[in-house]
């Protein structure tokens, strides 16, 4: 009987497994939106590299392409495209995937640390060539994607064949690295400098509607001035720290009040690593910058010696790519340094950013809580993409406080532009973006999805789409584009604050053709500048180091790095590219 009894048990199992293999076998694959398949329509797959910017805009582009095209057809027969979305971190990361892309069923891609030139030199990407240069009619628009484009953008991307320019790729996001800063708290602890100076110290505001200096910029705002500095009608950076001294002064009144002015992530240190040679970037101006990268040029903030109150004294220096080791020799790396060494030694950190298991998540999360949990914490240094990837923790901390005081839209940040060295250098931002984005169509998908791939992808570049990216992430898109008042009233503050660094900073992107860079990106990267030899020993983190050994100095670590990478180095290893 118990024999029966156990083979009729198993016999049943089985059957409830096969009929829930059937079931499963029958069901609709389905997005993550909940979304089936349509066997009615043909699907156009993308991938997209599940990150900071996350896949809402993308959902978005999607609802109003499909009804765009609702009435395409296909050669099968069949009528109308459904845009296939599959997000994923790892999956979709641009150096990962350039050895998986040939057997993936994706074919339109979003992603970054994608080096272009690789990926066309193995021949892994569709000619996009007549999706970037035609003009965008079809949307109402005149401008083609190539004209929204920047002269160093097209020079990258266009690649000269047989005296023809062709592209493959196209950029597609656009990422800054600094500090982020909370304007609720700034404007409840009245953290603004004000337009007056006692005793040779910037004074602070004493109330809201003081004037406020021009801040790092040099310009007066007389818009925000006029309407009470009312951040929400226009974005300003007056009352900003303008210099390194004033953003000290600033870190250190907000000690004085219990305000931790820093917090970031420290398993992370790229972020550190990247902030760094963006307070270099916008030091050393556009042009010295460019040059630090295509090896071509003269830069002017070549450091010759030190002058007896320890600043560097600048000169010019004709970069070729046979010295091309001289642009680790620059003034803006040594005060982006003598920057870092003084807010490591300051103590201006929250503690917890020195601990190497302290995600970025985390951080933001302590960040967006610290007010409310009354251990307030005034900036954050991450990536400009981060008050997106932080959504949810918001929506948490609306549900958790039944106040939408908490929510995303409600809450009040800013990028904040970098302090200068002195009040002499304030001016229009220079900002650096280091993450290599691009979003293509892969080389190899069938032949009767080639037109409708690349509607989609010049679809993701008109205007509409462009502004519709910026108001889903509150962050901004590598090109030329305006947004109306009713667009940019409907965004966070954080966002309008990032499209005004866009529109009135330049963008320096890590672009190049010159063979030595092509070949060696992933070790000349901005983020490895910062690597020192001193003593025989390599120090990797200089926020590590300026933390742990207190008899280390900016000057020093600079020194080692000039000394790491010195002409000997430079010829052992790119001596094969000298011609």
């Amino acid at each position: 009987f118990r024999m029966k009894k156990l083979l009729s048990c198993i016999l049943a199992a089985v059957c409830a497994l096969s009929l829930f293999a059937v079931t499963a076998c029958n069901r609709k694959p389905t997005m993550s939106n909940g979304e089936e398949l349509d066997p009615n329509r043909v699907q156009l797959y993308v991938g997209n590299l599940y990150g900071g910017y996350g896949d809402g805009w993308l959902y978005e582009v999607k609802e109003r392409f499909e009804k765009a095209y609702a009435d395409y057809e296909f050669p099968n027969g069949k009528t109308g495209v459904q845009v296939w979305i599959n997000s994923d971190r790892d999956k979709y990361f641009g150096t990962t995937m350039m050895n998986t892309v040939g057997g993936m069923t994706d074919e339109v891609f979003f992603s970054e640390s994608v080096y272009y030139y690789d990926w066309v030199a193995r021949d892994l990407v569709l000619d996009i060539t007549d999706v970037v240069t035609e003009p965008l009619s079809a949307y109402g628009e005149t401008r083609s994607i190539e004209d929204k484009m920047s002269d160093q953008q097209t020079d990258y991307f266009g690649i000269e064949d047989g005296g023809e320019k062709h592209y493959y790729m196209l950029p597609f996001y656009e990422a800054y690295n600094g500090l982020s800063y909370d304007i609720d708290l700034f404007e409840e602890e009245l953290l603004y400098f004000a337009d007056t100076v006692s005793d040779g110290t910037r004074d602070f505001v004493s109330s809201l509607s003081d004037k406020r200096s021009a801040g790092p910029d040099g310009i007066y705002c007389e818009v925000c001035a006029a309407n009470g500095y009312d951040y929400g009608k226009h974005t300003c950076d007056d009352g900003l720290p303008a210099t390194y001294e004033e953003f000290f002064q600033l870190c250190d009144y907000m000690q004085v009040y219990g305000i931790t002015p820093v917090i970031y992530a420290g398993m992370f240190q790229e972020y550190i690593n990247k902030f760094l040679p963006a307070l270099a970037a916008d030091h050393d101006g556009y042009e010295n910058t460019v040059i630090s990268y295509t090896f071509d040029g003269t830069i002017d903030n070549y450091v010759t010696g030190f002058d007896g109150d320890g600043n560097p004294i600048e000169g010019t220096k004709e970069i070729t790519s046979r010295n091309g080791y001289e642009v680790f020799n620059t003034s803006g790396a040594y005060y982006a340094l003598s920057f870092y060494e003084r807010l490591i030694r300051g103590g201006y950190f929250d503690s917890r950013s020195f601990n190497d298991a302290y995600t970025q998540t985390m951080s933001e999360e302590a960040y967006l809580r610290s007010k409310k949990d009354n251990k307030p914490i005034a900036m954050i240094i991450d990536g400009s993409w981060w008050n997106n990837e932080a959504s949810e923790i918001f929506v948490n901390m609306v549900q958790e406080s039944n106040n939408e005081a908490y929510s995303q839209e409600n809450r009040r940040f800013g990028f904040l532009p970098y302090p200068k060295v002195s009040a002499e250098k304030t001016g229009a931002p220079v900002l650096m973006d280091f993450n290599y984005s691009a979003c293509f169509i892969r080389k190899g998908i069938a032949e009767e999805k080639v037109d409708i791939a690349k509607k989609f992808l010049q679809f993701c570049h008109t205007d509409e789409s462009l502004a519709a990216f910026t108001m889903e992430t509150s962050t901004t898109k590598p090109y030329d584009y305006d947004m109306s008042e009713e667009q940019l009233s409907s965004m966070t503050e954080y966002g309008r604050s990032l499209y005004n660094l866009h529109t009135t900073g330049t963008v320096v992107f890590p672009y190049s053709d010159n063979e030595i860079w092509r070949s060696a990106v992933a070790m000349l990267d901005m983020t490895k500048r910062y690597e020192a030899e001193i003593n025989g020993i390599t120090y990797p983190k200089p926020a590590t180091v300026f933390k742990n050994q207190t008899d280390m100095t900016a000057r020093t670590y600079f020194g080692g790095i000039v000394a790491k990478y010195d002409a000997d180095w430079w010829e052992s290893t790119f001596k094969n590219y000298f011609g």
